[in-house]
């Protein structure tokens, strides 16, 4: 369809933008394009594929895409970095919601073992500091309590990838691992941006995972589709 190639070129300029901002201008308006490219890659999936997507990843997208969209607003109030906060933390809990049928028999003695507890405990420990690191950057008790409970909805979703990629060890369950590690560090790199170290490199590294964890989330679905 036309209409659809409009799209896929007016989202693949967005994401050169998106990629390019660091060498364009300020960094810190590259927050100015995220919202314009989650709407129009779901206009474009929606022409482009007819299969029903999960209701979780539709709420998935639209906690992400109102968070994003209230970080654009940062700098006039505290209200906008909370409401930002509690819209991210739903949408790790969707993520969660979306893996948890293919992970509610798992045995978690069994599986939380060997190298699957090595990379929870080492996610676990960079969540630590990092929360750390914020909390004391964040002047604001509420945001910090904020801060906290994103940690721990994240760890949770670690938790859930790991034990995902450990029961089925199958396409699906890779997507979904690496998928989710990546929007979690992105979210974090972008944190430590704002508050702590606002660095070339932090910015770079955020963007891209920030790209490949909203991709692999969305082949996760469609692949999910496709595999009874």
């Amino acid at each position: 369809m036309y209409f659809k190639k409009i799209i896929f070129v007016l989202l693949f300029m967005l994401l050169l933008l998106y990629f390019g901002a660091s060498f364009l201008y300020d960094p810190k308006y590259v927050i100015f394009i995220k919202p314009l490219i989650i709407p129009l890659f779901i206009l474009y999936i929606c022409f482009d594929s007819k299969l029903i997507l999960n209701k979780g990843y539709y709420y998935f997208v639209a906690f992400f895409y109102l968070g994003e969209t209230a970080m654009l607003f940062l700098e006039y109030s505290n209200f906008f970095m909370r409401t930002a906060l509690l819209l991210y933390l739903f949408s790790y809990l969707s993520l969660v919601l979306i893996a948890f049928p293919f992970i509610k028999h798992t045995n978690f003695k069994k599986t939380l073992r060997g190298y699957t507890l090595f990379v929870v405990l080492l996610n676990s420990f960079f969540l630590v500091l990092i929360v750390f690191i914020l909390i004391e950057a964040i002047p604001d008790e509420f945001v910090d309590f904020l801060v906290l409970l994103n940690a721990l909805v994240a760890l949770m979703l670690i938790i859930t990838s790991v034990l995902y990629l450990c029961a089925k060890n199958n396409k699906k369950a890779v997507l979904f691992f690496f998928g989710s590690i990546s929007i979690v560090f992105s979210d974090i790199f972008a944190a430590l941006s704002v508050y702590y170290l606002d660095y070339f490199a932090l910015n770079y590294i955020e963007r891209i995972l920030h790209f490949f964890g909203f991709l692999l989330i969305y082949l996760f679905i469609i692949e999910n589709k496709k595999i009874a």
